[in-house]
């Protein structure tokens, strides 16, 4: 029988692994241009973060990770990304909360038919 780290690791690259491939499949053109190394370490990285950020439930951490898939446009906007932070920073929210509202804030910031590339 593993022990409970064991299995919380492999959780966690199990995770990991089904992010890279839903990332790939949902954002085709982004990640195109990126190798595959390059996709695995910013989920790697935006795992932690994430992880950080007390946000934990796997569908969190995943809409957590397609923040780096925003259009250029409002990652370069200093007031969304102010509104991003502050929401973010804001550790009296649970991650869920918090991940409700930034979906809230950029309603209407992305046509639901465009791809967030």
């Amino acid at each position: 029988m593993p022990e409970s780290g064991d299995l919380a690791g492999y959780l966690d690259r199990y995770c990991q692994a089904q992010f890279v491939d839903r990332l790939q499949s949902e954002f085709p053109q982004r990640c195109s241009r990126m190798t595959s190394q390059d996709i695995q370490n910013l989920v790697n990285e935006g795992y932690e973060d994430a992880r950080s950020l007390e946000i934990v439930e796997p569908q969190d951490i995943y809409r957590f990770l397609k923040l780096y898939f925003l259009p250029e446009v409002l990652l370069e906007s200093n007031v969304l990304c102010g509104v991003l932070r502050r929401i973010l920073n804001n550790m009296a929210i649970s991650g869920t909360g918090r991940m409700d509202l930034i979906d809230r804030a950029l309603q209407g910031r992305i046509s639901p038919s465009a791809q967030i590339a």
